[in-house]
């Protein structure tokens, strides 16, 4: 058997009916005949999760005897991870029909960019501010104290930062995109 095309990699911490519904999402996000295999890390929920997630047979489950955070869980399900694109999907996300292909699909058709992340809604369809330029000065000191946030330059340096004002109807670059689903090529991972 090859390799799907993507490995979807999801940490889990007492996130039982979040992780069910993202699981959910997954077939629906494929439409273009795009593999994907599913590797849900559960750092010792106790809430049930790891023993929904067993009774699954869509997902590889790796069990943790104890909370070893995000990034140590994500590291584990990279390691069982096979296919040449990855995935990271927090268990919070539910992805829209036929977004995972197209998320592959831009890659594809983009060999010089390493990764890729969606455009994030709200329930309503309204845009989420998901995607954030390199920090300045001026930014932080207003992210930091909401009466600095008021003053125009300083205001400005805080829609700047968060790429409020760009215009996201078109791909574009996003120095600091959200890694809550974020495709990547493994080949440019360590």
């Amino acid at each position: 058997m090859s390799a799907p095309d993507v490995s979807i990699l999801i940490v889990s911490w007492n996130t039982r009916e979040l992780t069910l519904r993202c699981l959910d999402t997954l077939a629906a996000s494929v439409d273009d005949g795009t593999t994907y295999e599913t590797i849900v890390v559960d750092n010792a929920s106790r809430d049930g999760t790891a023993d929904a997630l067993a009774s699954r047979d869509d997902i590889t489950l790796i069990r943790n005897d104890g909370n070893r955070g995000f990034a140590e869980g994500v590291n584990q399900a990279y390691a069982a991870s096979t296919a040449p694109i990855v995935l990271l999907l927090n268990s919070d996300v539910e992805i829209a029909p036929g977004a995972l292909s197209v998320l592959v699909r831009f890659l594809r058709e983009h060999p010089d960019v390493a990764g890729v992340g969606p455009l994030y809604l709200n329930p309503d369809g309204s845009p989420q501010a998901f995607h954030y330029r390199f920090p300045t000065l001026p930014a932080m000191l207003a992210s930091a104290s909401a009466p600095l946030r008021l003053l125009p330059p300083l205001e400005r340096s805080v829609r700047r930062y968060g790429m409020v004002d760009d215009d996201f109807s078109q791909p574009r670059a996003v120095p600091q995109p959200s890694a809550s689903c974020l495709l990547l090529r493994r080949d440019r991972l360590p």
